[in-house]
């Protein structure tokens, strides 16, 4: 009779997580590498976590710039992200400098934007990169890659794996108990 608390307790523990989580398990976290050729070159690699189904607008929390090189800028840039779910291009995503805005390159400033398309996908493909120093104009250029870096599960599915472990582990528990 004792074992039954116990197990009782850890589902309802594990429900109740999954209900909370609920809120949040749209939110994933990505990481896309980048490079950029042309008459500016420039590579790097950003995780954002974020929900697809939400817009933002010069995000800078939800942002880690994990590396990243421009052969025009020579000084550390502040960066945020935009992103849109249904824009013209679906899941459009801009990384950027906060100079004035994520979304607007500010010319003879040290500001730069990177453009990605269906950011919200498994594949995410570029769309155009562009900077700018204190003595050069806006440098532009269409050719570049971006590449998804490993995902993140998302929370509900970690609830889900977590209610299987608990029942596997309930069910092993209870074939020890008859054998004893």
């Amino acid at each position: 009779m004792s074992f039954h608390l116990p197990l009782r307790l850890a589902i309802a523990a594990v429900i109740f997580a999954g209900a909370t989580m609920v809120a949040h398990a749209s939110t994933i976290t990505e990481t896309f590498d980048f490079t950029a050729t042309g008459a500016v070159t420039a590579s790097g690699s950003f995780t954002i976590t974020f929900d697809p189904t939400l817009t933002y607008y010069n995000d800078s929390t939800d942002l880690t710039v994990n590396s990243f090189h421009d052969s025009q800028l020579s000084v550390a840039v502040p960066t945020g992200f935009n992103y849109t779910p249904n824009s013209f291009v679906p899941g459009e995503l801009t990384i950027g400098g906060l100079l004035n805005s994520v979304a607007i390159e500010n010319a003879f400033t040290n500001d730069y934007g990177l453009v990605i398309g269906g950011a919200n996908t498994a594949d995410p493909y570029f769309l155009q990169y562009g900077s700018s120093n204190t003595s050069t104009y806006i440098t532009d250029t269409d050719s570049g890659t971006v590449t998804l870096v490993g995902a993140t599960p998302e929370p509900s599915s970690l609830v889900l794996f977590g209610t299987g472990v608990l029942g596997l582990a309930g069910a092993a528990r209870r074939r020890f108990a008859r054998a004893a």
